[in-house]
């Protein structure tokens, strides 16, 4: 829980909002010009460098605008240094990285004052404490009693203004990168603005959440590994989220860390087994795979496992047909280590272009086949580091997604590669939630009999 003082309310006024960060726009482009002229007597490497370190240091003052603003500006940030990695300088993607520390809560009047503008009447059958349990930069959530129930809740609530002000915040922050001149101009830039904005209308409408919620709920009834939290209707809106409290322990904390081995194996196991049944059966996938996003609760005998507690249902997308079946294609190729397999997936994912160079197909395969590794059936090739003493996959000791990185960066860099989808760009995001997740379970698993019931039969 956030332990920072609480905020004492958003800057409401819209013109004053947008004129702060199109003088932030527009100033940071001043200075960055300024900086480049003045390195116009300098050699080649010289000048480079001083336009890497112009940007950073403009980067970080925008970026500090945003946070003081909160509300959309920095959900619109944070979301932009998730996705933005091709489509803007690096430099200015690392600094909105720092959004993702910008969670300071409301104070309590105004967050009640937006409950009962909702709520109404039916407020008062809520016993609401007034300290935040969560906060993040669209809303916050609250401990909650049903009078006379014994009911246990927890209130997720919207901040005021927020998806009223997403249209001007975001063409507003679109006109100061502008200003600065740090984005591409292009229809895969707008493409990708459109997506984004797509993303914040999704997060914000609380009557989707709650319906994916009771989807996602119903698709996992009967498999004792997951619960989800049921959503009482009658004290949700468009813009309050109220459900059930489900108690549980984050994947970091130390009685997770201490379980036995076969325990954290069986919870790594649930959550990579989650993610494949997103991509093969349900169409329906879990985007923001952050560790906020999934509880852990412990079982109450040794009849019973673990469960994976899943939570936040904001982010969740549905893959198109088309783009779930090439992804399937892809995975399963990667994974038989067909580098013609994957490279006709990736072409049809977007991925590649159907006259991509022969170096940016090869190098695109060398990236997923090794993300595959951990699902190998014959682990001779594989580093020894990244094995225990008993042949088990060690998901912590491999490095691989650090290994992974190098591999992904090096085919970035390669001449002819075309920026991926957004929709490519969420499941690599998801991915590496996933692997990150069951790397700090420290499991050790092979996880090849999770995949191998996917792939064709002969």
């Amino acid at each position: 829980m956030d332990t920072k003082p609480p905020l004492k309310k958003l800057k409401q006024n819209a013109l004053q909002r947008r004129l702060s960060v199109a003088i932030a726009g527009a100033s940071s482009g001043a200075r960055i010009l300024g900086a480049h002229a003045g390195s116009v007597f300098k050699n080649t490497k010289d000048k480079a460098a001083i336009r890497r370190e112009s940007i950073a240091k403009e980067a970080e003052n925008f970026t500090a605008k945003l946070g003081e603003l909160k509300g959309a500006y920095v959900k619109i940030g944070q979301i932009m240094a998730m996705y933005g990695d091709h489509l803007l300088p690096p430099e200015v993607t690392s600094a909105l990285r720092e959004l993702e520390h910008q969670t300071v809560a409301m104070d309590w009047s105004t967050i009640h004052a937006a409950l009962q503008q909702e709520l109404g009447d039916r407020l008062a059958d809520l016993a609401i404490e007034k300290t935040a349990i969560a906060a993040a930069s669209l809303s916050q959530v609250h401990r909650a009693t049903l009078a006379g129930a014994e009911r246990s809740l927890c209130v997720k609530v919207q901040y005021p203004g927020v998806a009223a002000t997403i249209e001007s915040d975001f063409a507003t922050v679109l006109q100061m990168l502008k200003f600065a001149r740090w984005v591409p101009n292009g229809k895969e830039f707008e493409d990708w603005l459109q997506d984004i904005k797509s993303m914040l209308v999704e997060e914000v409408d609380y009557i989707r959440e709650a319906e994916m919620t009771a989807r996602v709920a119903k698709l996992v009834d009967g498999d004792p590994r997951y619960i989800v939290p049921s959503i009482v209707k009658e004290y949700s809106t468009s813009s309050v989220l109220t459900m059930d409290y489900i108690d549980g322990a984050v994947v970091t904390e130390k009685r997770v860390t201490r379980l036995s081995q076969a325990r954290r194996n069986a919870l790594a196991i649930a959550m990579l087994e989650n993610f494949f049944v997103e991509v093969f059966e349900w169409g329906l996938m879990q985007t923001d795979p952050n560790f906020g996003n999934y509880r852990i609760q412990f079982r109450s005998d040794r009849g019973h496992p673990d469960k994976l507690v899943l939570l936040d249902f904001g982010a969740v997308r549905e893959l198109s047909q088309s783009f779930q079946k090439a992804l399937q294609r892809t995975i399963l190729a990667a994974h038989l280590a067909d580098r013609d397999g994957v490279i006709q997936g990736a072409t049809e994912l977007g991925c590649l272009k159907s006259d991509s160079a022969k170096t940016v197909q090869d190098s695109f395969a060398d990236f997923c086949i090794l993300l595959m590794e951990p699902f190998k059936t014959d682990h001779t090739a594989t580093p020894s580091f990244a094995l225990t003493k008993r042949g088990e996959y060690n998901w912590q000791g491999s490095k691989l997604l650090k290994r992974v990185g190098k591999v992904g960066a090096k085919a970035i860099i390669t001449e002819g590669f075309t920026s991926p989808p957004k929709e490519f760009a969420l499941i690599a995001r998801k991915l590496s939630g996933v692997f990150t997740f069951i790397t700090a379970l420290e499991a050790e698993f092979n996880a090849s009999p999770i995949i191998e019931k996917y792939l064709p039969t002969k």
